[in-house]
């Protein structure tokens, strides 16, 4: 049976487990929606290769209609993630983020 999980944007693991992965999905859309920004912080606890990162994702519409897709993944080590669950507060590297 599958735990229900009370609030999702709190970090619902523990950096000691193995074989675990999460991470927190936010976008931003302009009002006129040509243009996307979404980054996906997130914690790889895989045994041998633990580490947290952000990845990015950049979208824009041209006005022909064509989108243009940019990506990257920053990497950080898993000792750069950081987090408190009241309020909840996240930080990788130098970034961080606040709900």
């Amino acid at each position: 049976m599958l735990k229900k999980v009370r609030n999702p944007i709190m970090f619902q693991g523990s950096l000691d487990k193995k074989h675990y992965f999460e991470g927190w999905y936010y976008k931003q859309v302009t009002a006129d929606e040509q243009t996307a920004i979404s980054f996906i912080p997130a914690v790889s606890l895989i045994d041998g290769d633990k580490h947290s990162f952000i990845q990015y994702i950049f979208v824009q519409t041209t006005e022909t209609g064509e989108k243009s897709t940019h990506t990257g993944y920053v990497r950080y080590p898993i000792d750069q993630f950081h987090y408190q669950q009241e309020p909840f507060v996240m930080q990788i590297g130098e970034s961080s983020s606040a709900v």
